[in-house]
């Protein structure tokens, strides 16, 4: 499912042709991803469309550590094959650890762009701009969840009541994410991309910077995307879903981000 297809416009046909301008090398991959109605997809918090949204990376201000091309290419490499979403890394964690315990985000993110492509892309946007971040609205119809899910982000993520059981919320990262993530870009061990899936590849800046917002996300903020872990227990990654809490913090990571519909329904 590729979000919320509608018919061509002349503002994607203008996007692509000014995609083709900057990068004409990516036009195989484009086509593909236009055979695929991928780009031509809006995601559930925008009006852009994925061509637009690419368009933006390629054009606007990103953080000062990273490189616009260097983010379109790896976001095309994603969106191509969203299986290569990875969590190895050629740098150890501070910690010493040469994987880092990032499979519950990370099969996330494989879900999110094989069923949301362009949230994915509206999500790296906003995550590879200076402010590090994004805003996603979501509606909770049953009141309990929706004090459950306001209690849940307190002192953790800003958000905003929008009226009707809705909630504006700022997703972002830990502090440390967007400095790990160069690291990343300086410890790939090669600088192209690779669109057949065969050749050996390091983690992606990409993959740091959500991987590391959907973790600090289900741990309420509590994450170190430098040393990979709970700055409450010390334990790396996110835990198994064992007691009540954390069952429900899973629920949130996959509902708010998952769910495929600004109305949130849980029974």
């Amino acid at each position: 499912m590729a979000g919320d297809l509608r018919p061509d416009s002349s503002d994607v046909s203008t996007s692509l042709a000014r995609l083709a301008e900057r990068e004409p090398r990516a036009g195989a991959i484009l086509e593909v991803l236009h055979d695929r109605g991928i780009l031509h997809a809006r995601p559930l918090d925008d009006d852009l469309t994925t061509a637009d949204i690419l368009l933006k990376i390629l054009v606007k201000q990103r953080h000062a550590l990273f490189d616009s091309r260097h983010i379109f290419w790896g976001v095309l490499e994603r969106l191509v094959n969203p299986a290569r979403v990875t969590q190895k890394v050629a740098r150890p964690f501070v910690t010493g650890k040469e994987v880092a315990e990032t499979c519950v985000s990370s099969a996330v993110v494989s879900m999110l762009i094989a069923r949301l492509p362009a949230d994915f892309v509206r999500m790296i946007d906003g995550l590879t701009s200076p402010n590090v971040g994004f805003e996603i609205r979501r509606a909770y119809p049953e009141p309990a969840l929706y004090e459950a899910r306001k209690r849940f982000l307190q002192s953790a993520f800003l958000f905003v009541e929008a009226g009707m059981q809705t909630l504006r919320i700022w997703v972002a990262p830990d502090a440390t994410a967007a400095a790990r993530a160069a690291d990343e870009h300086a410890a790939r061990r090669h600088r192209t991309y690779d669109f057949t899936g065969e050749r050996a590849n390091t983690r992606h800046l990409i993959d740091v910077l959500i991987q590391a917002t959907l973790t600090n996300y289900v741990l309420q903020g509590h994450y170190v995307a430098e040393a990979d872990i709970d700055t409450r227990t010390g334990a790396g990654g996110v835990p198994l879903p064992g007691d009540a809490n954390t069952r429900f913090a899973l629920d949130a990571l996959l509902q708010d981000f998952l769910s495929g519909s600004r109305v949130i329904c849980l029974s």
